[in-house]
């Protein structure tokens, strides 16, 4: 499926400030996704591309998972009881982070839902399952969304691991009304990257602007210490 969108916005400007565009109103592509899935009786996988505009022409893969399962009494159109999932996939945290774009009634996420996970796929293992009418995810991953804003998207700079788990019923009230809950619960660490130590020197300020070096304009510029790399819950 493919989103096509185009913006206009007051602020928009045909200038540039650092190389950044100030001009908003543009056609883009959203987003253009191409979903491939099969299912077996004990395994599953699924791959998914994303094309986008917004920032350049990028194509990503959105997720890819490798799962094997056991439906045990589940038909085919519930959770299995038990599932394995290793690869991208995305974060089981709340209801707008595995609700389809296909599905919602508005195509972005809500601001703090966005705010908290930029990126709705992740890389780890999961182990989920439905029984009966209760649902389960327990999930560890790298604890960089896709979209996160850090030079590390999808890899890790610390060797500890995020885990999320969610906990929830869904079941079918009548034949025309679904109910559906849970509740969600995210530990991990984030990484601080720290700064690297500078020599002393010196920085020329030129105040009245006449291109000629004077004293007064000359100033030292002392050695700093480097910050020391760290995590925090």
């Amino acid at each position: 499926w493919i989103q096509g969108q185009y913006e206009a916005h007051q602020d928009a400007q045909n200038e540039l400030r650092q190389g950044a565009l100030l001009n908003q109103n543009r056609f883009l592509l959203r987003r253009a996704r191409l979903r491939v899935s099969r299912e077996w009786q004990n395994a599953q996988m699924i791959l998914e591309l994303d094309g986008t505009t917004t920032n350049g022409a990028v194509l990503s893969v959105r997720k890819a998972e490798a799962s094997v399962l056991y439906r045990g009494d589940n038909p085919m159109d519930m959770p299995p009881m038990v599932m394995a999932t290793m690869g991208i996939f995305d974060t089981p945290f709340g209801a707008e982070l595995v609700e389809s774009p296909r599905t919602r009634h508005f195509m972005e996420r809500s601001l703090a839902s966005r705010s908290l996970f930029p990126g709705e796929p992740d890389v780890g293992a999961r182990l989920s399952g439905a029984l009966g009418f209760f649902r389960y995810s327990v999930t560890v991953v790298n604890g960089e969304p896709i979209d996160e804003r850090t030079p590390y998207p999808l890899r890790d700079p610390n060797s500890s691991k995020d885990l999320v788990a969610r906990i929830g019923a869904d079941a079918k009230v009548v034949r025309w009304l679904r109910a559906a809950g849970g509740i969600s619960v995210l530990r991990g660490k984030g990484f601080h990257p720290g700064t690297s130590a500078t020599k002393n020197g010196l920085a020329w300020r030129d105040l009245n602007e006449d291109g000629q070096v004077q004293q007064a304009e000359i100033a030292a510029v002392p050695v700093t210490a480097a910050t020391p790399f760290e995590s925090f819950d």
